[in-house]
């Protein structure tokens, strides 16, 4: 079918690549910049308006388990393997230090257990009950998918961007379609309706990158001390970015009524879009140009003349949400959700704020990029240290205006400007 064609397509580019990994090439930003942003679009912006026409089905209470607790599990488990992305899509390391690229599969099997065991122990949940056994399902799609990892980093050092283009927009229709014929069918049973989404999700992507790159990783018998330490270094700062990025879902969980954890997950996920469709591979393609040109040690004029370019258009792209998005989230709400959700407690207040959080989203992702590509050892441990103080002022911060307020919908909008 389309799909066997295109994969094979995606692993002849591969091979012809892979020709050429033992030269230092500089991959060009606006091929890839493009690419990735057609993954987004494709992978991210059809399953966007099907979303919204399964959320215009589900209540508050029922939308927001898949969307803020199962999340949350999977980005738990999924947050493994970004140690080894950022250490070793690093130019500087060799093809055969990628071999340690396959001990995501160990740490990751042993979350995909330990996590959704904690959760169904704290809770006193059985697998019997549907909750359970979809909060089951989601830690068996998150280790499928860590099996793909291994063979993505590969494809990513080989700047192929097109075989992602070609995983992500498949895998993710193929999640959204399903979502949507199975709560229109079963709205009694939502939860597994996702989980079962999920899972084809997982095992898409898996299928798509281990046929595309049918020999994944060079062999060598040597230790590569340096590079298990910087994947040790990139895992703790993932762990701290966790915490800072997601603690505050994990205490809302804890203290927010069903109803409000489920507008916090709509309004988050439309005041992210954006950020998702345009930031992100805008993000990601100055990281593997920044790692390729600048690593090495000899940044030149023309490097900060490209840092330079890509900050004041971040800054372009975030600005024009931040001055646009105040002014239309309710109508947003209204258009693609319906009265019900944009008539919630503070929904379209919130979705404002987080527009205006675009803008300093926008400028610390390429300095972030930046900063990953050119930092050594320690600046990057000191680094972690200053991630780890953010971290826990946020979470503190969260739980204290939870004490003042007494209330999670009252103080969003606050919230989300802080």
């Amino acid at each position: 079918g389309l799909e066997n064609v295109t994969v094979t397509m995606g692993t002849r580019a591969m091979k012809a690549r892979a020709k050429k990994a033992t030269t230092t090439t500089k991959p060009n930003f606006v091929v890839g910049f493009v690419y990735l942003l057609a993954t987004q679009l494709t992978s991210k912006l059809l399953p966007f308006f099907i979303n919204t026409l399964v959320a215009r089905q589900l209540t508050p209470e029922e939308f927001g388990v898949p969307t803020v607790h199962f999340y949350l599990l999977s980005t738990v488990i999924l947050t493994t393997r970004e140690g080894f992305r950022r250490a070793l899509m690093r130019d500087s390391v060799s093809d055969a230090s990628l071999r340690y690229a396959w001990f995501v599969l160990p740490i990751g099997g042993f979350l995909s257990i330990a996590v959704p065991t904690a959760v169904l122990w704290s809770q006193n949940i059985s697998t019997a009950e549907p909750y359970g056994l979809a909060l089951a399902y989601y830690g068996v799609a998150a280790f499928i998918e860590l099996c793909a990892e291994p063979y993505y980093i590969r494809a990513m050092r080989l700047s192929a961007f097109k075989l992602r283009l070609v995983a992500e927009s498949i895998s993710t229709v193929l999640r959204s379609v399903l979502t949507y014929v199975l709560v229109s069918k079963t709205q009694n049973n939502v939860v597994m309706a996702f989980a079962y989404s999920q899972l084809l999700y997982a095992t898409s992507m898996a299928i798509i990158y281990i046929a595309s790159t049918p020999k994944a990783l060079a062999k060598s018998s040597t230790k590569d001390t340096a590079t298990v330490k910087l994947i040790g270094i990139f895992s703790v700062q993932a762990v701290w970015k966790l915490v800072l990025a997601e603690g505050e879902k994990a205490a809302l969980i804890a203290v927010a009524a069903a109803d409000e954890v489920g507008v916090y997950g709509l309004v988050a996920s439309l005041g992210a879009a954006f950020a998702r469709l345009v930031l992100q591979p805008f993000e990601e393609a100055a990281f593997v140009i920044f790692t390729r040109s600048v690593s090495s040690k000899t940044s030149s004029s023309k490097e900060k003349d490209v840092f330079d370019a890509l900050l004041r258009v971040a800054i372009i792209f975030g600005s024009m949400a931040a001055t646009m998005g105040p002014h239309y989230s309710w109508l947003a709400l209204r258009v693609l959700y319906g009265e019900k959700w944009a008539s919630a407690h503070y929904a379209a207040e919130t979705l404002g704020c987080y527009a205006i959080l675009i803008l300093p989203l926008a400028v610390n992702g390429i300095t972030e990029a930046y900063a990953h590509a050119v930092m050594s050892s320690s600046e990057l441990n000191s680094s972690n240290v200053w991630l780890l103080v953010c971290s826990l002022v946020n979470v503190v911060r969260f739980v204290s205006v939870v004490s003042i307020y007494q209330s999670v919908s009252s103080f969003q909008p606050l919230r989300a400007v802080l």
